[in-house]
Parts: C-alpha cells; sequence; structure tokens
C-alpha cells in the first residue's frame, strides 16, 4: 500500500466531469465484509471533503460476506452530476470513510490504508481503450488487494493532483524567501551560505546557524521538498550527527532568531521526521501532549530515510490542528490539536551542508 504507482496506475488525481450529461459510478465487484456500503463523490473545503451520496450498495442476500460481482445498489442511484468543480471519490465502511487523495486518508483516518484508492484506465476486449471510463478500485481492510469495492466510472478525465501545487523556489534566486544568520541578521549573507547553483538546487554550506524563511504565510497546506546531505560539517557540530529542519506556521509577527516558534518537522541523520516543538508551542501525538518548552521533541514512529547521498523526499502536511511528517512515501509522525495552525515556513542551516529542491506547496 506504498504510494509507488502499480501497472498502468494513474498518478494520483482529481477528477472533472469529461463531456455533456451525467457522470456514471457504475459497481462491478465487492470482496469484502457483508454491510450497507455508502459510495459517492466529494468536493475539497476548508474543513476537509463535503461528501454528496450518490447510492448505497445493498447487503448480501445469502453469503457471510460480501464476495459477488456487480453488487445492487439498495438506494440511490449509479448516476451524478458534479457540474464544472474538481471531485474525487469515497467509501463509507463500519469503520472509516476511504477518499481517492490519500491527503484525507492520512489526516483524518492514518491508522488505516492511506493510498486506499488506484485508478486504472479501461479498454474493451479488444484492447482499445475506451475514452473518459476508468476503474476504480478501493482498498478498505489494509491488505493491499484493492478489491474491496470497484466501480467503472465513465464520463470523467483525470486532473493530476501534481497541477494543484505551486513552486516555492524558481531555481534562479531566492524570491519569495529572505535569509537571515545569527550573526548577521536578515537579508546579509556575505559569505553565500545560501546559493542557487546551475542546476537549479538550493545549496547551504551549512557554516553559520540560521534559515531562509518565507515571505508570505500559508494556513492548511501540503509542503514537499527532496534532500540530500553534503559532505561538509562545521564547528561546533563537525563531529555530530549532520542536522537541519523544516520549521513551519511560524506567525507572521514572530521574531527572528534561533529558533522562532513554530512546529519543526527535524531533518537530521536518523532522526528525519521527528517533531520539534519550539517555542513553548505545543501538539498530541497518541493525545499525550508535549509540556510547553523552549524546545521539546517528539520522535517518529517509524524510520525511512535513505542513505547519505541519496536525495529523500520529505512532506509536512499542516491542517486545521493536524500535522503529518512523511518520509520517502512512509507517515512517520502524526499529531493532533497543535497550538500552532498555519504561517511562515523555514529552512535551516545547521552547521551541516546540504541540498534542497523541488520546494512545492498545495494550499488545502
Amino acid at each position: 500500500m506504498r504510494p509507488e504507482l502499480q501497472g498502468e496506475e494513474l498518478a494520483p488525481s482529481l477528477f472533472k466531469k469529461a463531456g455533456p450529461g451525467a457522470v456514471e459510478m457504475i459497481p462491478v465487484a465487492r470482496y469484502s465484509p457483508d454491510f450497507a456500503l455508502n459510495f459517492g463523490y466529494y468536493n475539497a473545503s476548508k474543513s476537509g471533503p463535503i461528501q454528496h451520496q450518490v447510492g448505497i450498495l445493498a447487503t448480501a442476500d445469502t453469503f457471510p460476506e460480501h464476495q459477488i460481482l456487480f453488487p445492487k445498489v439498495a438506494t440511490g442511484k449509479t448516476v451524478f452530476d458534479p457540474g464544472e468543480d474538481n471531485f474525487g471519490f469515497y467509501t463509507i465502511s463500519p469503520s472509516h470513510s476511504v477518499y481517492s487523495e490519500d491527503i484525507w486518508n492520512v489526516l483524518f483516518y492514518p491508522t488505516h490504508a492511506t493510498h486506499a484508492v488506484r485508478t486504472y484506465p479501461v479498454s474493451d476486449k479488444n484492447g482499445v481503450a475506451l475514452e473518459n471510463t476508468y476503474l476504480v478500485c478501493i482498498e478498505e481492510a489494509a491488505n493491499g488487494d484493492y478489491n474491496d469495492y470497484v466501480f467503472l466510472v465513465k464520463n470523467i478525465k483525470p486532473v493530476s493532483i501534481r497541477d494543484e501545487f505551486i513552486s516555492l523556489f524558481n531555481g534562479k534566486d531566492l524570491s519569495g524567501w529572505y535569509t537571515w544568520l545569527e550573526d548577521k541578521g536578515r537579508n546579509n549573507d556575505p559569505d553565500g551560505i545560501f546559493t542557487v547553483q546551475e542546476d537549479g538546487t538550493l545549496h547551504d554550506i551549512g557554516k553559520d546557524l540560521g534559515y531562509i524563511m518565507t515571505e508570505e504565510s500559508f494556513e492548511n497546506f501540503h509542503f514537499s521538498l527532496e534532500f540530500k546531505w553534503g559532505e561538509r560539517k562545521w564547528p561546533p557540530r563537525d563531529n555530530n550527527k549532520r542536522d537541519s529542519g523544516i520549521c513551519y506556521n511560524v506567525p507572521a509577527d514572530a521574531a527572528d532568531g534561533i529558533w522562532p516558534i513554530s512546529v519543526e518537522c527535524q531533518i537530521q541523520e536518523g532522526d528525519v521526521g521527528d517533531f520539534w516543538l519550539l517555542g513553548n508551542s505545543t501538539i498530541q501525538v497518541d493525545g499525550k501532549q508535549n509540556p510547553p518548552a523552549a524546545h521539546s521533541q517528539i520522535q517518529k514512529k517509524k524510520d525511512a530515510e535513505k542513505p547519505n547521498g541519496e536525495w529523500n523526499t520529505v512532506e509536512v502536511i499542516s491542517f486545521n490542528g493536524k500535522c503529518v511528517h512523511i518520509v520517502n512515501g512512509v507517515v512517520v509522525n502524526y499529531g493532533e490539536n497543535s497550538s500552532l495552525i498555519g504561517g511562515k515556513i523555514l529552512l535551516q542551516s545547521e552547521y551541516a551542508e546540504l541540498y534542497y529542491r523541488n520546494m512545492i506547496l498545495r494550499n488545502l
């Protein structure tokens, strides 16, 4: 259930209606325990997905589990009209909802399958692709077979979720960011601690303690970047682990310093994805809140780092007080009821050389 694409699977997508008329959402298979199943489509909102019920699959007649092709619809329809808005698909089982966007599964049901829906193009028996027609294959039980519920959906076209992201770094200069170094202050970087390379990567020499910070604040967002370590380390941490971090939800009026009040996604050898709560900020993990302090650590639950010298993808999701850290596609830390909701994003320079690229953000 990792997010890597399988076979001809579509890249993560939302959908739009492809042409006039309704969208058809036809149940073609179900292999799951026996219960009435709500299914339909959703639109995104500031509070999360807004569900629009299309129909309810019937319970089985004579079998203890619902193992069947073309399951019956007890109530509702198999057609709907979403208008011109982007939408995704959902189902509701007795334990939780499943969404076709991973992000909502991560935020609301982190103990269940996060990459819970795979979508495939459809061909006829002669191998000819059917236009605007897809199989939506849903994993509810978290065993990875993706045939708990399968729908044939017609009159839709995919909208890549990647297109929903904006770039926060243009690969040419630090437009949209400012530098702050402990001994030199704001936008005073005579030694070139932060430089843009010819290949469009951001190079942090790491020699001075400081950061680059976005000029803009973000409220609910999904932020992603790639990093890899360089070779150099500097005193007083030349014999320590290489260290950096993504600090986010920095209040717009927070004073510059080491370090501003924020939630940090740790980037440190062996510890990528740890929470650090800075400036007396707090969060709850597994129902337990950290005591307010200048800095406090909550360790990640899983290790998904790649070896030094390889690029790692780190994602931070912040949504209405929920904070999620994802490393190379694996959810490694999950917190709720953060005391900080929204703000600026900074990348630390902390006596270790590293490189950043593909810094992108999607507003939620």
